[in-house]
């Protein structure tokens, strides 16, 4: 197998410039040499020239001046003929260049495509905090029930408060839900569990308030199916934990956690139509 003598690649012997001095063969672009240009039998490659002993030289007129042969004539200066000599490494750093050059537009694009998606970012958060701040009126609300309920609660630990659900007047006079995210989960359980513990507890102008698990959409319609059940079949306990959706008929009796529908029929049984 033939290898260029300047890249070493592999070279075919159709096309290739072959040195008359010495027995390497070369790609005609590692010369900077057109494709259709033909070689002479007496092309020697660069390294060879670079070795030929050059004979007197001081008749020879300076590079890229040319003297005229009239006298007295002003010399000019005249096209330089093409080097040959390094022209392979002049043919490979361009292609280097050529190939950093790609590089770097490449990173370019990028860096601005990185730099739009946090600008996005940055701009979510900045709503998401406008949110926030507009919400936390209602953490007053919050930390001053949870102190009723003899829970140390401040406003630094309520990450946010709001009301959800349709207005009172879409919703028959009901007041809307306050859905609270505390910064700790041990937070949470505490406050659900005094809030148990004062199953009767009410506030001065809303009535009976009511502290439960926030649930998913899924297991709030499983909650509720298991509530309905269980009051048709009088078993004493519903109940939430964690997520998780918890029966039992009466004091002392299994406990069933209630994953999907078929669980409450299994559990509970059939409804009936």
């Amino acid at each position: 197998m033939v290898n260029c003598g300047a890249c070493g690649k592999f070279l075919s012997s159709v096309g290739a410039a072959s040195c008359a001095l010495c027995p390497l063969k070369y790609h005609k672009a590692c010369l900077a040499i057109s494709d259709i240009a033909n070689i002479s039998r007496d092309w020697a490659c660069p390294n060879c020239k670079r070795n030929i002993r050059r004979g007197d030289n001081s008749q020879t007129p300076v590079k890229g001046i040319c003297v005229s042969p009239l006298h007295g004539e002003e010399p000019s200066e005249c096209p330089s003929p093409k080097a040959e000599d390094g022209a392979c490494e002049e043919a490979l750093h361009n292609k280097e260049l050529a190939q950093f050059m790609a590089e770097m537009r490449e990173f370019r694009k990028e860096m601005v495509q990185l730099r739009d998606a946090l600008s996005a970012r940055l701009d979510t958060i900045e709503r998401r905090l406008d949110e926030l701040e507009q919400r936390q009126p209602e953490a007053g609300s919050v930390t001053a029930l949870a102190a009723r309920l003899g829970v140390t609660l401040e406003e630094r630990d309520v990450v946010f408060a709001e009301r959800v659900g349709p207005p009172p007047a879409e919703a028959g006079g009901r007041a809307r839900r306050v859905v609270v995210r505390l910064a700790r989960r041990n937070l949470r359980d505490e406050l659900i569990q005094a809030a148990r513990a004062h199953r009767s507890f009410t506030g001065a102008a809303e009535g009976r308030i009511f502290i439960n698990e926030r649930l998913t959409r899924h297991n709030r319609q499983l909650f509720h199916l298991a509530c309905e059940e269980c009051r048709r079949l009088q078993w004493k306990y519903t109940w939430t934990r964690r997520g998780r959706i918890l029966v039992r008929k009466a004091e002392g009796s299994s406990v069933y956690q209630l994953r999907s529908k078929s669980d409450v029929e299994r559990v509970l049984g059939p409804r009936q139509s």
